[in-house]
């Protein structure tokens, strides 16, 4: 007969297993991707604090988020699709990028350059 801290040791690897098992299935099942990049003006100076906003073209879902203190931006988990992204920033003129096309755990680097002139 089983002793009941045999069953309790038992019953913890069994379920530490199966966690295990079922995080590393988790992973293979990534349906995201995700969009990278730093924005830049015409003399490849960084820009900081520029609005960067993607948009999914199915969907018209938007997020937007700021570049860092070295200009780059990063939006992750998005489903995959065909996206459209902008960037403004005061004394700049809009810039936008369309149909940015993300497949299965895709990493896309979109790099913008802004032009000076008033916003638009």
């Amino acid at each position: 007969m089983q002793t009941p801290m045999f069953r309790y040791v038992s019953v913890a690897l069994l379920t530490l297993a199966l966690s295990a098992f079922n995080v590393q299935y988790l992973d293979a099942q990534a349906i995201t991707a995700k969009i990278v990049g730093t924005v830049t003006d015409q003399t490849a100076a960084t820009v900081p604090g520029a609005t960067v906003t993607i948009t999914n073209q199915a969907t018209n879902v938007v997020r937007s988020e700021a570049t860092s203190e070295v200009g780059n931006y990063e939006f992750s988990f998005l489903p995959i699709g065909s996206y459209t992204l902008s960037v403004e920033s005061s004394g700049f003129q809009k810039a936008q990028v369309t149909d940015i096309a993300l497949d299965v755990d895709q990493v896309a680097r979109v790099d913008v350059s802004l032009t000076l002139g008033e916003v638009t």
